[in-house]
């Protein structure tokens, strides 16, 4: 495709004639041009490739072609077709949270702070960071929530008592969660 491409472009390359009055006249296009040609190209081949893959797997069904499926009069419609299961997808199960802490070498691989090399401790004044593993009350979430392995999680709090006591994260609440308060306009006070 892209070989058929540049083959194309050249054929579009601009280039100088001579006219019988004498003059050099170019070939030049305009930008407008040159897009609503280039457009035709990738279209066509566009509708070439769909063509193929159309033309290469037959027994594709209507379903998964995405095409609509056409009723005319003396159709067979097989009747499992009409029932629920077949016409929509199964809901998945809620699946609950483990009630302990990932072990060791799954926290290891899990944990994102460690994997990147952040220390919490350092990232005391990033709200951005330590928000997201507050609830919306301001509690810490737990290690079960938060995948961290154990050393980075004690960690993790500190840094997370800390900026509330240095005023940086709210006491009750999460800082993402809380409705900005949009800026206060002071008006010029006419005499």
């Amino acid at each position: 495709m892209f070989l058929e491409l540049a083959r194309r472009s050249i054929a579009l390359r601009p280039t100088a004639r001579l006219v019988s009055v004498g003059r050099f006249v170019s070939d030049f296009s305009s930008a407008e041009d040159d897009r609503n040609q280039l457009k035709k190209i990738i279209d066509d081949e566009a509708d070439k490739a769909e063509a193929q893959e159309a033309a290469a797997d037959p027994k594709m069904s209507w379903q998964q072609k995405g095409i609509r499926r056409t009723f005319s009069p003396g159709l067979f419609i097989r009747p499992h077709y009409w029932s629920h299961e077949h016409r929509f997808e199964k809901q998945r199960l809620f699946t609950s949270q483990p009630l302990v802490a990932p072990g060791s070498r799954e926290a290891r691989e899990r944990d994102a702070l460690r994997h990147f090399g952040i220390d919490p401790l350092y990232e005391t004044s990033n709200t951005t960071l330590l928000a997201s593993f507050i609830t919306e009350m301001g509690k810490t979430k737990s290690r079960i929530e938060t995948k961290l392995t154990a050393k980075t999680q004690r960690r993790l709090g500190k840094a997370i008592r800390r900026a509330k006591m240095m005023g940086i994260l709210p006491q009750l609440s999460n800082p993402r969660i809380a409705p900005r308060q949009p800026p206060r306009v002071t008006l010029p006070r006419s005499s």
